[in-house]
């Protein structure tokens, strides 16, 4: 038996709170003859899918209405079969009846006609997630776009889970889009759409609520088209964030991890992931084994005993953190060891460059430990000439020699005493 549903147009509700819903009926032939049945539902004439024959989605009832219409077709076949048993010839009057005695039976005599959803007041989102959950539920974006924002969420997630409006400000587009992002296997093109979505996140929440401050600096950002400012300490720095005695606990973790990276030359993502199937006995000594993140490459090398003993704490697993909480414990870390000489670098905002001069200690991130990796290698193997720099390659799991050719930029104050010594 074939039930047809359908909805009774120019029936609508005009007013009231059911304004634009109109009276859903049951339709089918039994030998011959046309039987009517009303369905006891309504919907928005406007959300009626005729081919379907369900209520769609731009009716916020739709899903439930669409369950009580398939429930109540089974009760109206149950109805019809009941009959044909009794050996009672079905008709419009007795099908309805019996038909109106299960729906009473199965939903407790209650009118199951949609009633409007209460209104329940409305709770503005304060944070940045909050956003973006109403972002993702509230702007008209392509599967695309929600599947490119969904990325975007990961890496800044994996950043800082607790980030906020607030901490969007130049610190963080230094550390987040020319440090950590640097290595995360994308490409410069994929960082130009991470700036792009959370700047639209930005602009959706100064037009959409007034009451969320975000720092306008922020918007202003362009990206940066030009070397980043690389720094590396010196290895005498090193030893002094080495030797010092961090007075709060969680100080010590972002000393390991910062040490571990001076002394190896892993990225963030490696060393903050160190387990123990990543440390293999060998020889009497240990080495590291792993895969890169930023490309897939595989690294073995031997661990110092300064490398092994940290992980010894550890057990050779290390605990889970957050690259922006370990990035600045290392600053409070390094102003304390004393590492306050004044650097200058030049960025470009807006397509302009600026000059911008700063105490050492507030540029130091664990990726500053990879650099000074890179550094006191070449430094202590100079002699080796390209041999260095093709093991050096290998060590810091780069793709390309021309990657690796970056750490041998020589700063002013070096290029400037060469001039010198050039000419005397």
């Amino acid at each position: 038996m074939d039930i047809n549903t359908y909805i009774i147009k120019g029936s609508e509700i005009k007013q009231g709170k059911n304004k634009g819903k109109a009276p859903l009926r049951f339709s089918f032939f039994y030998n011959g003859l046309r039987i009517n049945i009303g369905a006891d539902e309504r919907a928005l004439v406007k959300a009626w899918d005729i081919s379907g024959q369900k209520v769609s989605r731009k009716d916020p009832d739709g899903v439930e209405i669409n369950k009580r219409i398939l429930k109540k077709k089974g009760l109206l076949i149950e109805a019809v079969q009941e009959l044909e048993k009794k050996d009672v010839e079905p008709n419009q009057k007795n099908i309805k009846d019996l038909y109106q005695i299960r729906v009473d039976e199965v939903f407790k005599n209650l009118r199951s006609v949609a009633r409007p959803l209460k209104k329940e007041p409305i709770k503005l989102p304060t944070t940045f997630w909050e956003v973006v959950e109403h972002y993702r539920n509230n702007s008209k974006n392509s599967k695309e776009t929600i599947r490119k924002f969904k990325q975007v969420e990961k890496h800044l997630k994996d950043y800082n889970p607790k980030i906020d409006f607030k901490d969007f400000t130049e610190d963080f587009y230094n550390d987040y889009f020319l440090g950590y992002l640097v290595d995360v296997p994308i490409c410069d093109n994929t960082i130009d759409k991470h700036i792009a979505e959370i700047k639209k996140i930005c602009t959706y929440a100064i037009t959409r609520f007034n009451h969320i401050p975000i720092p306008k600096d922020f918007l202003d950002f362009k990206r940066m088209y030009q070397n980043p400012f690389r720094l590396s300490l010196s290895w005498e720095e090193v030893k002094k964030i080495e030797e010092f005695v961090p007075l709060h606990e969680e100080l010590v973790l972002a000393q390991d991890l910062f040490l571990i990276s001076c002394y190896t030359g892993l990225r963030w993502q490696n060393v903050s992931k160190i387990k123990d199937y990543n440390i293999v006995e060998a020889d009497g000594s240990y080495h590291f084994q792993g895969i890169t993140f930023k490309n897939s490459r595989s690294i073995q090398f031997i661990l110092s005993p300064k490398v092994v003993k940290i992980l010894n704490r550890y057990k050779n697993n290390i605990p889970k953190s957050y690259n922006s909480d370990i990035n600045k414990d290392i600053q409070k870390i390094a102003r304390a060891a004393g590492l306050k000489d004044l650097v200058s670098f030049t960025k470009l905002y807006n397509g302009k460059p600026k000059v911008i001069t700063c105490e050492k200690w507030q540029k130091v991130t664990m990726h500053v430990g990879r650099h000074s990796f890179a550094r006191r290698f070449l430094e202590m193997n100079k002699a080796e000439g390209a041999l260095a720099l093709q093991s050096l390659k290998e060590l810091l799991g780069h793709s390309s020699a021309v990657i690796t050719e970056i750490y041998l930029k020589l700063g002013d104050d070096k290029k400037n005493k060469m001039l010198l010594s050039a000419i005397e």
